[in-house]
C-alpha cells in the first residue's frame, strides 16, 4: 500500500525519465503523500463501528482493487477476441520489405549527416579565409549556408523520427512473424484453438455483464467454466469435496490468469496511445514487475471481497471482520459497470489504433518513396 507505489514512482522517474536520484526520491515521497491523502478521503461503505487503521487500509485497497481489476477485466474482454480473430498474418516477404525500407531510410539519415558535417566544415573554412574587402559577399554566403544547414538539420530530425517509428514497426512485424511461424506447428494450432475458446468466453462474459448492469442484477448466473468445473468436481464424491465452493475458487483463479495476461497488453496499448500524442513514455522492467505485483495483490483482495457472498458458512470464519463488513453487493454492481465501460472504450481504442496503424504504414511508405525520389533527383 505504501512501499510498492513509492518504489514504482521512483523507478519510473529514475530509469525511464532519467531524473537524478535525489529529485526522484523527493518527487516519489510527495506523490506518495498525495496518494495517501486521496486514499484517506475515499469513502468506506462498511458496517463497522470503530475500524482500525489496518482495517480501513484493507477496505480502501479492496475498493481500488475492484476498480483496477474491473478495468483490466474489461480490457481483456475486448483485447482477447480482437487478437484471436483479427490477428494479422505476417509473411517473410512483408518482414524483408519493411527491413529493407528501414535500412534504406537509416542509410539516408547517415548520408545527410555526412553532408551536414561537410557543410559545417566548409562554412568554418570560409570564415577563416574571409577578408575585410569581401564582407558583403561573405555575409551573404554565410547566411545562405546557414539556411541550408537549418533546413538539412530539420530534415534529419524528421527522418530520425521516421526511422524510430519504422524500427518499432519492424519489431512488431518480427513478433508477428514469429507468431505466424509458431501458428503453423501443432502447438501453435492448439494454442490458437485455446485462444478462440477464451475469445468466445470473453464475449459471453461481456453479454452477461451487460445484462447484469441493465437489469441491475446483483447476483448473476454462473458462467460455463464454473458449471463445467462444478460438474467435474462433483464426480469426486469419495473425497468429500464441495463442488460449489471449489468450482467458484477455480473460476476466480482462471479469471486471475486472464487479468495477469492483460497487464502487458494494457501497457502496450497505453504506450501506443501516448505515442500518438507525441509523449514518449517507456516502462522499464522493474516498473512492469512492481505494477504486476501490485495488481495481483489488489486482485487477491478484490477477489476475496467479491466471493465472500458465495462462501458457505463454515468457510466464512477465514475472513477478517473488516472484509465481512463490506457491502459486497454494491461492489458487484460497481465492478460490472466499470467492466462494461472499460470493455467498450478498450475495443474502440484498439479498433481505431488498428486502422490508424495501417493508414500510417501506407503514409510512411509513400513518404519514403517521395524521399528516395527526391534524393535520387538531387544526386543526379
Amino acid at each position: 500500500m505504501i512501499l510498492i507505489p513509492w518504489f514504482q514512482t521512483y523507478t519510473f522517474l529514475s530509469f525511464s525519465r532519467g531524473w537524478r536520484n535525489k529529485y526522484s526520491a523527493y518527487t516519489s515521497t510527495l506523490t506518495t503523500c498525495i496518494y495517501l491523502y486521496l486514499l484517506n478521503q475515499l469513502g468506506v461503505s462498511a458496517s463497522i463501528d470503530n475500524p482500525s487503521l489496518v482495517e480501513l487500509g484493507v477496505i480502501r485497497m479492496s475498493m481500488i482493487g475492484v476498480t483496477v481489476i474491473s478495468i483490466l477485466s474489461g480490457f481483456g474482454m475486448a483485447n482477447t477476441p480482437f487478437m484471436a480473430w483479427y490477428q494479422r498474418h505476417v509473411t517473410e516477404k512483408d518482414y524483408r520489405a519493411a527491413e529493407r525500407a528501414y535500412t534504406q531510410t537509416n542509410k539516408m539519415v547517415q548520408d545527410k549527416k555526412v553532408t551536414l558535417d561537410k557543410m559545417k566544415q566548409q562554412q568554418d573554412s570560409t570564415e577563416n579565409k574571409s577578408s575585410s574587402g569581401y564582407v558583403s559577399r561573405f555575409v551573404s554566403s554565410i547566411f545562405a549556408q546557414d539556411q541550408e544547414a537549418v533546413l538539412l538539420e530539420t530534415e534529419i530530425e524528421q527522418l530520425e523520427g521516421l526511422t524510430t517509428n519504422m524500427k518499432s514497426d519492424l519489431e512488431e512485424l518480427e513478433r508477428g512473424r514469429t507468431r505466424s511461424l509458431y501458428a503453423t506447428t501443432w502447438k501453435g494450432k492448439t494454442w490458437r484453438l485455446i485462444n478462440k475458446g477464451l475469445a468466445i468466453y470473453c464475449v459471453y462474459r461481456f453479454i452477461v455483464t451487460v445484462v447484469n448492469v441493465v437489469l441491475q442484477r446483483q447476483q448473476g448466473t454462473s458462467d460455463p467454466i464454473t458449471r463445467a468445473l462444478s460438474i467435474i468436481i462433483s464426480d469426486f464424491d469419495s473425497f468429500n469435496i464441495d463442488p460449489g465452493f471449489w468450482s467458484q475458487q477455480l473460476s476466480f483463479w482462471f479469471a486471475g490468469i486472464i487479468v495477469f495476461s492483460s497487464v502487458r497488453s494494457f501497457l502496450k496499448l497505453v504506450t501506443k496511445v501516448l505515442d500518438i500524442f507525441m509523449l514518449q513514455v517507456t516502462f522499464s522492467t522493474p516498473n512492469v514487475l512492481m505494477l504486476t505485483a501490485q495488481v495481483m495483490g489488489m486482485y487477491f483482495l478484490s477477489s476475496v471481497l467479491m466471493i465472500q457472498m458465495n462462501l458457505p458458512p463454515e468457510y466464512r470464519y477465514l475472513l477478517s471482520s473488516s472484509i465481512q463488513s463490506v457491502e459486497s453487493d454494491l461492489f458487484k454492481y460497481w465492478s460490472d459497470t466499470i467492466s462494461v465501460v472499460s470493455c467498450v472504450i478498450s475495443y474502440c481504442t484498439i479498433y481505431v489504433l488498428h486502422q490508424t496503424q495501417n493508414a500510417t504504414k501506407m503514409a510512411r511508405d509513400f513518404t519514403e518513396m517521395e524521399l528516395l525520389t527526391a534524393e535520387n533527383g538531387f544526386a543526379t
